[in-house]
């Protein structure tokens, strides 16, 4: 068999795999319907901490939790699956502004350095922010 012919083939192939993945939901990012369903997703991995209040990002993308122990839970789409996080009491939080009606956390950590909330409205992301103040005992959002 020829060269090129071959190469088609495997470009034909992969093409046909990608396509059928997208089609079957594959590409589609996970949406948390509601704040319980963030809940229970934060129960999964961490099912001692109670959950006080739950503030939803824009479009179900993930969810800021305030912990009964002043903690703060994150839980943010990673793709078609989640992924969450447990901030201690006292934890350092660095935060970026991202917009009117959005913030960047940077994390300490090299797997998952940096992830953005976006909120429906201002005032929503004031109170979410106001979850991180009270964990941190101080906050400043950096321009």
């Amino acid at each position: 068999m020829s060269l090129p012919i071959l190469l088609i083939m495997v470009v034909a192939g992969v093409s046909m795999v990608g396509f059928a993945v997208h089609l079957s939901g594959g590409s589609r990012d996970a949406a948390l319907a509601s704040a319980d369903a963030a809940k229970a997703r934060f129960a999964e991995d961490f099912p001692d901490d109670r959950v006080e209040q739950v503030f939803m990002a824009a479009k179900g993308e993930g969810a800021i939790l305030r912990l009964s122990d002043g903690a703060v839970g994150i839980v943010h789409n990673f793709g078609d699956r989640f992924v969450t996080r447990r901030l201690a009491a006292g934890s350092a939080i660095d935060v970026r502004d991202d917009g009117p009606q959005g913030f960047a956390l940077l994390l300490h950590e090299h797997a998952w350095p940096q992830v953005r909330f976006r909120f429906d409205d201002e005032g929503a992301m004031r109170q979410a922010l106001a979850a991180f103040g009270a964990a941190s005992g101080k906050l400043e959002r950096a321009g």
